[in-house]
């Protein structure tokens, strides 16, 4: 088979990232919802584990987290169009495809909190010195798990030949 071009972006790359982020964003809402209800029952309450409260809650978060990690796609076809070479090893796969992922997706996460806060406290008081630790860290552990676990479908998006 051919090698793409150095510049090259295979078809649908885009998409298929966007959808890969996405399906991360979707897979890491029982744990956001696990962190954040462990974290923070005093200001959440006790909001009811029916299943009409746990799928507003699941729409709630996309709605939130969905379109601000879709703002990072273009960034992050842009990071990974001149990975031309599949990862040799952990540290290659960490360094060339990991790493632009996070960087290029966490902190559109942690811009998306103070919305997702605002979203599901109905009186957001969340202004305390614990905010980090009560609403980012929740967020974030429930997020980066989703993303170290797709990485190599980020690679096999962009090397759909050798993996």
């Amino acid at each position: 088979m051919t090698e793409m071009l150095q510049n090259e972006i295979p078809p649908d790359a885009a998409g298929k990232l966007t959808r890969l982020v996405v399906s991360a964003v979707a897979g890491a809402v029982p744990g956001i919802r696990q962190n954040l209800f462990d974290r923070n029952a005093d200001v959440l309450g006790e909001q009811s584990r029916d299943t009409s409260s746990v799928e507003r809650f699941f729409h709630t978060v996309l709605d939130v987290l969905a379109p601000k990690v879709i703002e990072a796609v273009p960034a992050l076809v842009e990071e990974f169009r001149t990975v031309r070479k599949l990862p040799a090893d952990d540290h290659e796969l960490r360094s060339r495809w990991l790493i632009p992922l996070l960087l290029n997706t966490l902190p559109v996460v942690v811009h998306a909190v103070p919305d997702l806060v605002d979203q599901l406290v109905p009186e957001p008081e969340v202004t305390d010195p614990n905010t980090a630790s009560r609403w980012f860290g929740p967020v974030l552990s429930g997020v980066l798990p989703e993303l170290v676990s797709r990485v190599p479908q980020v690679v096999s998006i962009f090397h759909p030949e050798g993996v």
